[in-house]
């Protein structure tokens, strides 16, 4: 279980290094234009910006870097056998992205290389993943960044269900820290870095405001995630979605805190 402080790291949002205002830079902006033959360059980059060795940016790094290593199966090879320079740790972040590739090309390669610990089992699909913590989360940004598709943005919403913990967090700090009482803390703090990132992201890629919104007018959407949904895009679109805010809140006999409610004159 992670520790409080973390926790608190997470609420403030800044766990996440996809989750937030993006920069213009191959990471942020690969899905506008994908750009394949700037992989090892960039690679590079990060390797040499200490990226790598960042364990808070491993998740979303390793599955966008799994996403392109998918989309271009017959260069994972090349690419991995470039970075042979690397340090242990650090290649091991590029191995972990050719696993989660699930291409028949990585796992020739593990066995060329005898790496065993990545032939065992075929890695879980990203997108099939519980996202109920925030490393699910952010490996779900690393998906969209790579691919810019709705897929990993339905499953961001989905963690908006855990509105049922809000507050356990703040509960926590005058808790007996029990193992229940972690557990829904961690819960909560997933709650708001999902919040957070989707407001932040949907300001700052229309393409995440654009699936937001075709998330939001599905019918099928959970009532409890359409009411949180509502309350991100009321905050990014308030003449759009204030109203509609209310109007699921009211549905569900449910009254939102102040702190829900976009600025209004």
């Amino acid at each position: 279980m992670k520790s409080l402080l973390l926790l608190l790291l997470v609420f403030w949002g800044t766990h996440s290094s996809f989750a937030t205002e993006a920069k213009e830079d191959w990471l942020t902006t690969y899905y506008k234009a994908p750009k394949p033959d700037a992989f090892s360059k960039e690679v590079r980059a990060l390797v040499d910006q200490g990226v790598l060795k960042n364990e808070n940016a491993q998740p979303p790094l390793v599955a966008f870097l799994s996403r392109v290593m998918a989309a271009n199966p017959k260069r994972i090879v090349g690419w991995l056998e470039e970075f042979s320079d690397l340090e242990k740790e650090q290649r091991q972040i590029l191995l972990a992205a050719a696993w989660y590739s699930d291409t028949d090309e990585a796992r020739e390669l593990f066995q060329k290389e005898k790496q065993e610990v990545f032939l065992k089992k075929r890695a879980p699909n990203i997108l099939e993943m519980e996202v109920n913590n925030p490393s699910a989360l952010d490996m779900l940004w690393g998906c969209f960044m790579a691919t810019g598709e709705a897929a990993p943005i339905r499953r961001i919403v989905s963690a908006l269900s855990l509105a049922r913990h809000a507050g356990a967090l703040e509960r926590f700090k005058t808790s007996e820290k029990t193992d229940k009482d972690k557990e829904t803390a961690y819960l909560d703090a997933t709650f708001q870095s999902a919040m957070w990132s989707l407001q932040s992201n949907c300001t700052s890629h229309p393409r995440v405001l654009e699936h937001c919104e075709a998330i939001y007018a599905d019918k099928t959407l959970p009532a409890d995630q359409g009411l949180w949904l509502a309350t991100v895009l009321a905050k990014v679109k308030p003449e759009t979605y204030l109203l509609e805010m209310k109007k699921r809140a009211d549905a569900l006999g449910f009254t939102l805190p102040p702190a829900a409610a976009p600025e209004t004159k």
